[in-house]
């Protein structure tokens, strides 16, 4: 039987999923678009952001998704860490997402 994942492990899975695809797509004008619109989100309500839902909602586990139009803790800390890395990774070509046990960005 698999062992079921925390919450916070299942918080950074999703955040890593949605870092790797963001990785992926940086140098091309899809993916400049996407860390624009993640840099652009901060700090704006996320009804007036509907540019990043596809980005930040479309890995998101539905356990995570909040019922009354606030945003989860869960959703706050994926958001916020996809805002974070769209900041670091601005003007840059080579990538900032450096996995490692011991570090992570979220």
């Amino acid at each position: 039987m698999a062992e079921e994942l925390s919450k916070e492990q299942t918080v950074f899975a999703t955040i890593g999923k949605i870092i790797g695809k963001l990785d992926e797509l940086r140098n091309n004008s899809s993916g400049k678009a996407a860390l624009a619109h993640l840099r652009n989100s901060i700090g704006q309500p996320l009804s007036e952001t509907v540019d990043i839902w596809p980005i930040v909602f479309e890995q998101m586990p539905d356990s995570f998704l909040g019922r009354s139009g606030r945003l989860t803790n869960e959703e706050r800390a994926i958001l916020t860490t996809l805002q974070i890395y769209a900041l670091h990774q601005q003007s840059r070509t080579e990538s900032v997402n450096k996995r490692s046990e011991k570090t992570s960005m979220g």
